[in-house]
């Protein structure tokens, strides 16, 4: 009698271990279940799957250089432009903003003075200037005895001699004291190509302003302004525009 009991406890005992196993199993396996987020092997060498919320692997994401298709369910390539070289067309005109970072040393009444401004050698014309801030002092001013303002011009691009031998040649538009404020656009020069080399005569160092200069609305150079100096006249600056 006491054998078969201590059979039964040990058929009983089996059971039970039988059943702790399979429970951890059960338990090992769920945690070894792929979670929503998890990455997973698809078919498109060129995409990027992940688990999505009911467990099935989908495509997320493309390399660069594809896209997902309409369906989902694979990678194609970008369209590109039909341009043969893949370039875009060159600008049919260069805009050249020329906005005051730094106010020149001046004085208590003059300010900036420009007495003429070439692009690559080239005085520039009245076509391709626009001044969007009036030189108040002077639009037009001269040294009597020599050279003197013709018309209604700008001193900084009427024919004033292109090379002077004397100051008393120049011409030059004159801004005043509190003008030409940081951040003004005092001006923009418009041309059919790119531009190498401004070249701007002021007639001295302390008319010359700091400027940040934009092609086309992209900002390609800044400098700063001349010395607190009245020599040499003009005063020469040229800007390399990279």
């Amino acid at each position: 009698m006491a054998g078969s009991q201590d059979m039964l406890i040990i058929v009983v005992m089996m059971m039970m271990m039988s059943s702790i196993f399979s429970v951890i199993a059960g338990g090992g396996w769920f945690l070894t279940l792929p979670q929503e987020g998890d990455k997973c092997e698809g078919k498109d060498d060129n995409g990027n799957y992940v688990i999505d919320e009911d467990g099935k692997c989908v495509l997320n994401e493309c390399d660069y250089g594809y896209s997902i298709s309409s369906s989902g369910k694979k990678c194609i390539v970008d369209e590109i432009d039909d341009d043969s070289d893949g370039d875009d067309d060159p600008p049919t005109e260069y805009v050249y903003e020329f906005i005051v970072k730094e106010q020149s040393a001046h004085t208590d009444k003059f300010n900036i003075h420009i007495t003429d401004i070439e692009a690559d050698g080239l005085r520039v014309t009245s076509e391709q200037l626009t001044i969007h801030e009036e030189p108040e002092w002077a639009k037009c001013n001269s040294k009597a005895g020599n050279y003197e303002c013709e018309g209604d011009v700008y001193g900084m691009i009427d024919p004033e001699p292109i090379a002077p031998i004397d100051y008393s040649d120049l011409t030059w538009s004159a801004w005043k004291d509190g003008q030409g404020e940081v951040g003004t656009k005092l001006l923009t020069i418009t041309m059919p190509y790119k531009v190498d080399i401004f070249t701007f005569d002021y007639f001295r160092p302390k008319y010359v302003p700091g400027w940040t200069i934009k092609e086309n609305g992209v900002e390609v150079l800044t400098t700063t302004k001349g010395a607190n100096a009245d020599v040499p006249q003009p005063s020469v600056v040229t800007y390399t525009i990279p």
